[in-house]
């Protein structure tokens, strides 16, 4: 079709110009077939959708297993530094240690059968255990203990009795012997059935109104307590351990121990006068306690002549029963008589041990007893649970208070509702998230290939809704916008115009916001890793169904439920006269009008009275918020600053729930898991340990915290060279003589083992007394440094030698040779001592030690021989790895966020001054929100860190709404487009928000903590960003804002933007209204102007004249469009200028379009002054479409 003809003096003009069409033309070509797929067939659109998310929904759901939140820790762990790849090769060689092996702590070809027994007989002492599971504690040896260790088949050890104590059974007769028992009458029952012990559970009590339990009151009030809480319930009975009699064992106590010390048969018996004797004996034997001189089962072994563990100047009723002990270690809290207090004789805290193992036998007790409850009575009342159920009960709580995220989905649906005006819309823009989530999870198990999904990826559903409400708010405000101002036009053509205005908005927002979800994926912490990918992910995906979902359902609510479009509103009928009046009717009428009325309230709002709030007092605000802004980044970096987890224990609820107050505050205050906190007592010195052989290399998937991979040898490792033995052992005697060395106590061939071969092999003579069997090379005749074979022989005899002598001595974890391969050759080798740190969860002391230890041992092995300069060291250093991955990836995380969204704000506003205010805003918004969190308490640990890494592109969605607008604002003055932006994005931007709040609000009262954090952090996120947005933007804007094009940096884009500034394009609103005066226009003059840069007009363009625009105002004021000064129009037989037209003809046409869609593209000539040009429509099938590029 012909768009018309123009003049002879205009075709010779145009004819020396060359048409460019083919890239306005693709472009144009492209986005008009995609409305009209969209507008001619929606329906078929979104069945092609549905099925392919459900096709993609069965394959990620079948082949592979549901996620699991059996272990909601997995994946808190480093993977990828130094120190990670240290300890993850350190646990591979644990794990590859032992009979049949790789690795193997005694040469198997050297010894003699009878060598061969109790192989893998581990030790005891277990070190503290760090962040990464519960269940992985690291473990040491200790030095040698008596043979009266329980030991199971797993080469773990789960002994009775805590520091090594084995279980004991006493009573107050000394004398018994199981022999002895004839039958149930006869038998002498102890009155504990062991000594106590970490795997039992455990309740901790507190006074309700006086200050010490150790009282008779208070003690028999605890024993009350404990029987009708626990004791009668019928769980209690099934699992408790008992006796020799079959009856329930005694829990350990302060009353059972006072009833035990007074002969007494229960502690409801025992009387004022036992107490003040247990109580005086306890001050006369508690110097012993504490000078470490008292320990375990010295009542039990007062009368063995091969082992003695406490001191024999002990009074013998201090060590009677071990009741001291018991007390003191495991049932008083640490102020009573303590150093520092030695005469303090109140109990503020204690401890009731419960004869049931903590765990799974324990979970009736909690739900019926404990869950939600306060256990108390008149005088004590429970505050602190150990049951191990913490991490079993996790994912069932996860479950079960989804119920408090999905009420605030609900909320937010129902407000979407009452914003857009149609359920059919709001139900299917749900459904499109829920098709996010499917996609996002195929893509993220199937394609990416992760095979870890942690428990923290469910927040990006939280996350999506509002995120989802927004993007629904933007496009259903332009769409009905479009529809109230382009009356009678065909629907290809208005859903063209809203996709250019809407995709733009959309994009930018779900950009920004994906871009700091994958600003994590820098972190070295797995589970962090995996959450920016899976919500970056789903982000994406969900705008992708925002510009193709959500139109086509759009146009099926428009074509087939008729309502939804303002431009129907005249074509309803009312129905019968008795339908009229019913009182359904009256309902939807009194509905109408209140939403009448909010609608006017709101537009008067944010038309009339925000502005002017926002420019009357910008200059308080400036300085309001700039304060505020200053005193979050003092709050941050100053002081209190914000403080990296001082525990490794992970906090799964909130704070007051009884289990996180016995982890996080109750911990602390008994002597037995405070000396399991910061090591065993033989061990809370951090080992020194130095590793050649392996290769420090972590060949796991770094997605799957279950994923180690294998041990990879170092093939230039070779100890046995002389050279190499000398440097060794010269190596050990600089290294006792560190400020970092600490003496180790205990035997000493297991910490530098060529000292104690050497010693070996000097003291050894050459013929064996017994036996006259020459042991040359192995003796003393040889001079050390040995030759290579005379080494590797002797080793392999010494070391069997001793393993004979000292089998408990030798487990995995013992330090020395490895031995691998056929020939039994040495191809690890491990030197260990003690330090002078000791474990402690203070990241700047550790830090001290470790650099101090690195750096000499890397100066070291500078001068070791090429077989041994690929040591390397290694710890208990693993929470500190985490926290100062945590201290440096967060910043770096939130650096890069800012830094791409203001690339992203840049490309879309094409301002500098603007894109620099943006960021202003979005800064202060996170300098207010962390030092709010701040102030509440909170620490940077995991799930803080992938919260506060949100922060950023949560807070830029409305500044880039309110940024926008401000550039495309049709006045170049500074107030104007400040009213402007207020009036045509205040609207939406509000509504998001409160959504998104309401949201937050209603995860608060759940016990989850990763519902309540995140519950708190979008209350604050939404409002503070609302509030920086609105006002602190808008002041900078309106105070130093650009006006016309200053700031401005047009980017060169395609060729047809080239050209882009002469030209305009307009949907003039007025001027269709003009043709169709009879329609009422739509009362929605608040909602958002198209976001677009396709709108964009020529801010430096004069205003024009109303002369020029005569009476009708034909010619759009909103986009800045001047009258044509130089172009021709198509009459039926001349062609005169258009009225206000002057100057010459300068104008060609370089495209036409096609038969069903008028877009006319042309271009200015160079001898005509640069104007922006308007040709009208003359086809009277066609209305009135303006078209700029």
């Amino acid at each position: 079709m012909k768009v018309g003809d123009v003049s002879d003096l205009s075709r010779e003009v145009c004819q020396s110009r060359t048409p460019r069409p083919w890239a306005s033309s693709l472009r144009h070509r492209f986005c008009f077939g995609y409305a009209r797929l969209i507008s001619h067939h929606p329906i078929v659109l979104c069945l092609v959708l549905f099925f392919c998310v459900m096709t993609f929904g069965l394959v990620a759901f079948l082949l592979y297993d549901l996620p699991s939140f059996d272990d909601p820790i997995a994946g808190f762990e480093p993977r990828g530094t130094v120190i990670s790849q240290r300890s993850i090769t350190w646990q591979n060689m644990l794990d590859h240690t032992g009979s049949g092996q790789l690795l193997s702590f005694y040469p198997t070809t050297s010894l003699h059968p009878q060598h061969v027994v109790n192989t893998q007989r581990p030790l005891q002492t277990q070190l503290p255990s760090t962040l990464t599971s519960p269940a992985s504690a690291s473990v040491t040896p200790s030095p040698l203990v008596p043979d009266s260790v329980e030991i199971n088949g797993s080469d773990e050890v789960r002994s009775l009795g805590d520091d090594g104590s084995a279980s004991s059974s006493y009573s107050q007769s000394d004398n018994s012997e199981d022999g002895d028992y004839l039958n149930d009458d006869d038998v002498e029952v102890p009155f504990f059935c062991s000594n106590p012990s970490r795997d039992y559970a455990r309740v901790v009590l507190e006074p309700v109104q006086s200050h010490n339990l150790l009282t008779l009151q208070g003690l028999q009030a605890m024993c009350q307590l404990e029987t009708t809480a626990i004791r009668q319930h019928l769980q209690f009975m099934r699992n408790c351990y008992t006796d020799k009699k079959g009856s329930c064992c005694r829990s350990w106590s302060i009353g059972n121990y006072v009833a035990l010390l007074s002969n007494r048969s229960s502690c409801m018996e025992i009387t004022e006068k036992d107490v003040a004797d247990t109580v005086e004996l306890l001050q006369k034997c508690s110097h012993f306690y504490r000078s470490r001189d008292l320990q375990p089962n010295c009542w039990e072994s007062r009368e063995s002549q091969e082992w003695k563990p406490c001191p024999t100047n002990i009074h013998e009723d201090c060590i009677r029963y071990d009741a001291v002990y018991s007390i003191m270690h495991y049932l008083a809290d640490v102020g009573f008589l303590s150093v520092e207090k030695p005469n303090n004789v109140e109990v503020k805290n204690t401890m009731i041990i419960i004869p049931v193992y903590a765990g799974n036998d324990m979970i009736e007790i909690y739900e019926d007893v404990f869950k939600d409850k306060e256990v108390a009575n008149a005088e004590v009342k429970v505050t602190g649970l150990c049951f191990n159920l913490k991490y079993d009960l996790f994912g069932e709580y996860l479950t079960t208070e989804a119920l408090y995220p999905c009420l605030g989905v609900l909320i937010i649906i129902i407000l979407m509702w009452m914003y857009i005006g149609s359920l059919f819309i709001t139900v299917m823009t749900v459904i499109s998230m829920a098709m996010s989530l499917i996609v996002a999870y195929f893509l993220y198990r199937i394609v990416f290939g992760i095979p870890f999904f942690p428990f923290m990826n469910l927040t990006t559903v939280i996350l999506l809704v509002g995120i989802g409400a927004d993007d629904a708010f933007v496009y259903c405000d332009i769409w009905k916008r479009t529809n109230s101002d382009h009356v009678n036009t065909p629907q290809v053509l208005i859903l063209l115009d809203t996709l250019r205005h809407a995709v733009v908005s959309m994009f930018v927002t779900s950009l920004t916001t994906a871009s700091a979800f994958f600003a994590n994926t820098i972190s070295k912490i797995t589970s962090i890793k995996c959450f920016g990918i899976f919500a970056g992910t789903t982000i994406l995906v969900n705008c992708f169904f925002t510009v193709t979902w959500l139109p086509a359902v759009v146009t099926i609510y428009d074509y087939y439920f008729n309502g939804y479009s303002s431009r129907r509103t005249e074509k309803r009928e009312y129905r019968t006269h008795k339908w009229k009046h019913s009182c359904c009717t009256n309902i939807l009428r009194c509905l109408n009008k209140i939403k009448y009325i909010t609608s006017e309230w709101s537009r008067i709002f944010f038309d009339k009275i925000l502005p002017c709030v926002v420019i009357k007092l910008r200059y308080v605000w400036l300085l309001t918020l700039g304060t505020l802004t200053l005193g979050g980044f003092i709050l941050i970096f100053f002081n209190p600053k914000l403080q990296l987890p001082t525990l490794p224990e992970f906090q799964l609820f909130h704070s007051l729930h009884p289990f996180e107050r016995y982890d996080f505050i109750y911990k602390d205050m008994f002597w037995f898991e405070k000396g399991n906190s910061t090591g065993s007592q033989v061990y809370s010195h951090l080992p020194l340990r130095i590793v050649w052989g392996v290769q420090p290399i972590d060949s796991g998937n770094p997605f799957d915290p279950d994923s180690h991979g294998e041990i990879t040898f170092d093939k230039t490792f070779n100890i046995a060279l002389p050279e190499a033995q000398q440097w060794l052992f010269n190596f050990c005697a600089r290294l006792r003589n560190q400020s970092f060395f600490f003496p180790t106590v205990g035997l000493q061939f297991k910490n530098c083992f060529i000292e104690s071969f050497r010693t070996w092999m000097q003291t050894r003579s050459c013929i064996d007394i017994n036996t006259g069997e020459n042991l040359m090379p192995c003796c003393k005749e040889s001079v050390f440094p040995y030759p290579e074979e005379v080494f590797d022989k002797c080793l392999r005899d010494a070391v069997s030698v001793l393993y004979y002598e000292f089998p408990m001595a030798f487990t995995k974890f013992t330090p020395g040779p490895r031995f691998g391969g056929p020939e039994d050759r040495v191809v690890a080798a491990i030197v260990e001592f003690d330090s002078t740190q000791t474990y402690t969860y203070s990241f700047e002391k550790i830090q001290v030690f470790w650099n101090a230890f690195e750096n000499w041992v890397t100066s070291e092995l500078k001068t070791a021989p090429e077989t041994m300069k690929h040591g390397w060291i290694t710890s208990f250093v693993d929470f500190y790895d985490l926290q100062d991955n945590l201290a440096h990836g967060t910043p770096i995380a939130l650096g890069m966020s800012i830094i791409i969204s203001t690339c992203v704000m840049f490309v879309t506003t094409q301002n500098l001054l603007i894109s620099v205010y943006a960021i202003l805003s979005i800064s202060g918004t996170i300098c207010v929100t962390i030092g709010a969190l701040v102030l509440l308490g909170w620490q940077l640990n995991i799930l803080e860190s992938v919260i506060l890494s949100v922060a950023v592109g949560l807070s830029v969605d409305f500044t880039v709404h309110y940024g926008v607008a401000y550039r495309i604002a049709p006045e170049t003055d500074r107030e104007s487009r400040v009213v402007f932006s207020l009036g045509r994005m205040g609207s939406a931007i509000t509504m998001a928000a409160l959504t998104t709040f309401v949201a937050g609000a209603l995860m608060m009262p759940s016990t989850v903590l990763s519902y309540t954090q995140m519950g708190t952090f979008l209350m604050l996120i939404m409002s503070i960003s609302w509030v920086f947005s609105t006002f602190y933007f808008q002041s900078l804007c309106r105070t130093i804002g650009p006006e016309g094009s200053l700031g401005q940096f047009p980017l060169l884009g395609c060729a047809c933007c080239a050209w882009r500034k002469n030209t305009v394009r307009a949907a003039d609103s007025e001027a269709i209204h003009s043709h169709s005066s009879e329609v009422p226009s739509s009362g929605e003059s608040h909602e958002l102007e198209p976001l677009s840069s396709f709108a964009t007009s020529n801010f430096n363009s004069p205003e024009p004249s109303s002369s020029s625009f005569h009476s009708s105002s034909k010619y759009p004021h909103h986009l800045g469009v001047v009258p044509p000064q130089c172009l021709l129009t198509k009459q039926r037989k001349e062609t005169p200028p258009l009225p206000g037209a002057s100057g010459p003809l300068c104008s060609e046409v370089i495209w036409e379009g096609t038969s069903k869609f008028v877009t006319r593209l042309y271009k200015p000539l160079a001898q005509c002054e640069p104007a922006p040009v308007i040709l009208p429509n003359k086809n009277p099938n066609v209305p009135d479409i303006w078209v700029k590029m």
